[in-house]
């Protein structure tokens, strides 16, 4: 974020994924960036659900605000400590 400080989100999508930028903007203007946002779809698991409860993954893609971002970024040595075992990819 400091190499680029007029991004406004982030975006991790699938590499077997489509992304047709034009509508995609269209849809993220209706969201006002400054807030905390976690936009995407729910894990398709229902073991997932029933253990981590409801959460946006990968596949269509998981869009998040920069100060999200930045909130995130605050916890991430000790997320890296109690979950570093934990397999996520890459």
């Amino acid at each position: 974020l400091k190499a680029r400080p007029n991004v406004k989100w982030i975006v991790s999508v699938d590499v077997d994924s489509y992304m047709f930028v034009d509508n995609l903007l269209h849809f993220l203007r209706q969201y006002d960036y400054h807030h905390r946002l976690y936009i995407g779809n729910w894990s398709e698991s229902p073991r997932a659900h029933r253990i981590h409860g409801k959460y946006a993954y990968g596949g269509g893609g998981v869009f998040l605000s920069k100060p999200t971002v930045e909130m995130l970024s605050l916890c991430t040595a000790s997320c890296l400590m109690a979950y570093g075992r934990v397999y996520a990819g890459t």
